[in-house]
């Protein structure tokens, strides 16, 4: 096998309809069919109601009798169904002994093998919530209204949490079969979810849907009792949550978003009818001028957008940013009068000199020009103020060392980079279109230069916040040397700060597979005391760096001792195992990750559930490396019993399945879906490819394996499949090529096993 490689709870009202109390515990489909109802269960055995049967008296026959001869073969779903009964009566003995943690997951086990059973869905969600586990149990209670999506309530309570966690595609799928089941499109139901429809339109970026949904929205406003909306549902309607889902809005404010929707919909008749209402609910001459503005623009009526928006500047507002600004911009672009826009802006500000956001649009207008020497101070002025008064503090920061990079002047970026770091502790304030003016071409290496004569002239002249710049340019830049110079220059400078530095800095090297320099940065911290004695941190990178060092005894000793200091982080814990993994000592690897679960499994924060998948993928992984597929199989199943859609696991059991030749079915369709959601993943596509082959369907195992061969540089094992099935298709010359391909690789990468057999396949089609 191939590896390729905050908390909601339900309310309780949707914990009480996932409840099973009265739901039907049995998870066949009729009791007629279910093998536990038979004659032949064992004495004292589970029913498929849950109740323990009475023992049975033995039946005397005259005659013994005849061996039962079924009808036609069991098919693969019919073992299935057989065992998904099974592990759901395990499952509910372990309920019974009150060993929910083993009832979770022989009723999550018995799902996989009857995905569709509602009660064993049922059984899933209570025994998750009662043991704490409420992702675990958000995860399955998805699947009931997938199953089940008659009920609207529900529908709409998971999709509020869906929201909630940003999930929007998902959450609005709920919200559109909740809406599906309303029958009265004029209710005050059917309109609460069109205006929540409407907001996760609005938040995935599907703005004429959106625009649609709050059309319903408007209408139902306007003419509140066709549509069952007294005043308080009214106010729900305006009040309630804003676009990010989260902070109560304002009417004005739902009334903007809907103008928003309206306008990206290309509708600015609605557009300014929205615009109104937001209006009039919180009157603002100068911003409804604008807003009118952007109505007129869109109508291509660019005299009046040109005379709405002379009204807002004229009133001296501040209060939309640089947008006013942009809009003047297109619309004299579009009347051909580009050449108005410097002086208008010019004007605009000898009016308004404390305009921040007008400021800003000038400079940015003035470097666009090329005018440097007009832009430069404008940028200075918006620099200096502080964060909470204008937002164009690392806007200016950008256009300045835009300047001062395109102008060669390196000793002003360098004071300028080095103001930032020293303002806000890092270069992130530069953003990404930032950071490029200056850590791209040959900048990273004047400013080491100008920073190196900057010293000779004055040692104590450069200060911390330029070397640590200057540092992180090197770094990032490759300039190792420089980095290491520069990161020294800024621990003198400034001692307290080391913590931060050396972190940054091995960190750097880490990602740089410089990983012995970054194993010295990491130990100075240890051998400095530089953090506190219980700060496992450096021991834990240090551990990392060793490993990919190839240095596996010092990798071990610095994990075990960074577990010591922290014996409650599962992260660091991991460690230990993950080391040993990587060193091959699978034997010791895989206790130590079995003692990780064990320690680890009753916690029920998701990111420790996280951490213990991982782990039991490894040890699906080590298993396979020690020729030991059922545990292997084992490891899998456990980690889609809790994760039932983790495509990773899907692929690897699938493949397992797949080269055994069992449960073909299941094994083609979890490779399947591995595949529908990583399709440039040639382990998937091999899988997939597999799985078909080994159900005879060779013409679609070759589409599927020609594909994965296709997919980067092959290794060995997919074109041995290939050949595999181009013999299965009677093409032999191509068997023989992919074979030979497979040879080839098999020897480079001395897998001696493997090219034995690619040489046999060879040897037996001459």
């Amino acid at each position: 096998m191939r590896v390729a490689s905050p908390k909601h709870c339900l309310t309780l009202a949707a914990i009480a309809w996932l409840s099973v109390a009265a739901a039907p515990p049995a998870i066949a489909r009729t009791p007629e069919s279910s093998p536990a109802a038979s004659e032949d269960a064992p004495p004292g055995a589970a029913s498929p109601d849950g109740k323990q049967e009475s023992p049975k008296k033995s039946i005397e026959l005259d005659e013994a009798p005849e061996p039962f001869t079924p009808e036609r073969p069991a098919t693969e779903l019919d073992r299935q169904r057989v065992e998904a009964l099974s592990l759901f009566a395990a499952g509910r003995m372990k309920e019974q002994h009150e060993d929910f943690a083993a009832a979770l997951r022989l009723y999550q086990r018995a799902l996989r093998h009857d995905p569709r059973s509602l009660p064993a869905l049922r059984q899933v969600v209570a025994m998750a919530f009662k043991l704490d586990r409420v992702d675990e149990a958000f995860r399955y209670a998805l699947k009931t209204v997938e199953i089940d999506p008659s009920d609207a309530s529900m529908l709409k309570q998971l999709a509020a949490l869906l929201s909630a966690r940003g999930e929007y595609e998902q959450a609005l799928k709920l919200v559109l079969q909740a809406m599906s089941l309303q029958t009265d499109k004029k209710s005050a139901g059917y309109v609460l979810l069109a205006m929540e429809s409407g907001r996760l339109y609005y938040l995935t970026e599907r703005p004429r849907e959106a625009a649609d949904a709050f059309s319903v929205v408007m209408s139902a406003l306007d003419h509140g009792a066709e549509y069952g909306l007294d005043a308080r549902l009214q106010k729900r309607l305006l009040e309630g949550r804003g676009p990010d889902g989260k902070s109560l809005t304002t009417a004005d404010r739902t009334y903007e978003m809907f103008a928003e929707v309206f306008l990206a919909a290309d509708r600015p008749d609605a557009a300014q009818a929205a615009f109104e209402k937001a209006n009039a609910a919180r009157p603002d001459p100068a911003v409804h001028a604008y807003r009118l503005a952007r109505v007129e623009a869109q109508r291509k009526q660019t005299a009046a957008a040109l005379e709405s928006l002379e009204k807002y500047f004229a009133a001296h507002d501040a209060s939309q940013g640089t947008a006013p600004y942009e809009l003047l911009g297109k619309l004299l672009a579009d009347s051909e009068r580009t050449d108005e826009l410097l002086p208008r802006l010019e004007r605009l500000r000898a009016a308004d000199p404390q305009n921040s956001p007008l400021r800003y649009h000038l400079a940015e207008q003035y470097r666009a020009a090329k005018q440097f020497d007009k832009a430069e101070p404008l940028y200075v002025e918006a620099a200096a103020e502080p964060p909470t008064e204008g937002a164009h503090q690392a806007a200016a920061y950008q256009g300045l060392a835009a300047i001062y990079s395109e102008t060669r002047r390196d000793d002003s970026l360098l004071e300028l980079l080095g103001e930032i770091v020293d303002k806000t502790g890092g270069l992130e304030a530069l953003g990404e279109a930032g950071k490029q003016s200056v850590a791209g071409g040959d900048v990273p290496a004047r400013l080491a230069a100008a920073a190196r004569k900057a010293r000779q002239a004055d040692p104590n002249s450069l200060g911390y916040g330029a070397c640590v710049a200057v540092a992180l340019l090197a770094l990032e830049d490759k300039r190792f040397d420089a980095a290491d110079e520069f990161f020294n220059a800024a621990l003198k400078v400034h001692r307290d700060s080391a913590k931060g530095l050396l972190q940054t800095w091995g960190i750097g090297l880490l990602l740089s597979d410089r990983f012995e320099e970054a194993a010295k940065v990491f130990q100075r911290g240890i051998d400095e005391r530089v953090l506190p004695a219980d700060d496992p941190t450096f021991h834990y990178f240090l551990s990392s760096a060793y490993a990919m060092a190839e240095k596996h005894d010092e990798a071990l000793a610095a994990a075990k001792h960074a577990a010591v200091l922290n014996d409650k982080s599962i992260q660091i814990a991991a460690r230990v195992p993950w080391v040993l993994y990587h060193s091959k000592r699978y034997d010791e690897a895989a206790r130590a990750y079995r003692e990780l679960i064990a320690r680890f499994d009753s916690e029920r924060s998701d990111a420790v559930r996280k951490e213990l998948k991982t782990a039991r993928l490894v040890l699906s992984n080590i298993a396979v490396i020690q020729n030991d597929v059922p545990q292997a199989e084992e490891w899998l199943e456990e980690v889609l019993d809790e994760y039932p859609d983790d495509v990773s696991a899907k692929n690897d059991l699938g493949y397992l399945w797949a080269d055994q030749g069992k449960n073909l079915v299941r094994a083609w369709e979890m490779a399947r879906d591995a595949v529908a959601a990583e399709p440039e993943n040639a382990a998937y596509r091999d899988s997939l490819g597999w799985a078909l082959f080994k159900l005879g369907r060779y013409d679609e195992a070759l589409v599927e394996l020609k594909k994965a061969v296709d997919i980067g540089e092959p290794d060995g094992v997919i074109l041995e499949h290939l050949g595999d099935a181009y013999k299965a298709a009677g093409q032999v010359p191509l068997a023989r090529e992919a074979w030979q391909r497979a040879l080839a690789h098999f020897e480079k990468h001395d897998e001696a096993e493997k090219a034995g057999r690619a040489r046999e396949k060879l040897a037996a089609d001459q």
